[in-house]
């Protein structure tokens, strides 16, 4: 078992063997919350073959350079790191398409305001 701590979004990533997952997270998931309970921390277990196949996922992309800024509106744009103009969330939706923020066809990160939290590790209600 291994594992990564990400202080800034409070993530504890675990890694197991493959035949230990279920037992890592339990019978629906009840080990998982009981750790995050304990720690503060969202919990996210991963299997050796699951985070293999993430990071091969990954391994050949380009990334684009920049980062997500506030314009004069208020507005999140992508500032590419290389200078140029500004893309909006909208034009950074349609950038992997037409490649409108001369980014090489590069994948840009999302902005943080756009991530949405899809699991919970808190108990459902009964």
């Amino acid at each position: 078992m291994t594992g990564r701590l990400d202080d800034e979004t409070g993530t504890a990533t675990v890694v197991v063997h493959d035949f230990q997952l279920s037992l890592a997270i339990g019978k629906e998931g009840q080990n998982a919350r009981l750790a995050a309970r304990l720690t503060g921390w969202r919990i996210d277990i991963k299997s050796e073959t699951q985070l293999a196949e993430e990071e091969a996922a990954y391994a050949n992309q380009e990334w684009a350079e920049g980062e997500w800024v506030e314009n004069e509106a208020g507005e999140m744009v992508w500032q590419p790191a290389e200078g140029g103009e500004a893309l909006s969330a909208e034009q950074w939706a349609g950038a992997g398409e037409a490649d409108e923020g001369g980014t090489g066809g590069a994948p840009i990160p999302a902005p943080e305001a756009a991530v949405e939290v899809v699991e919970s590790t808190e108990a459902p209600a009964e």
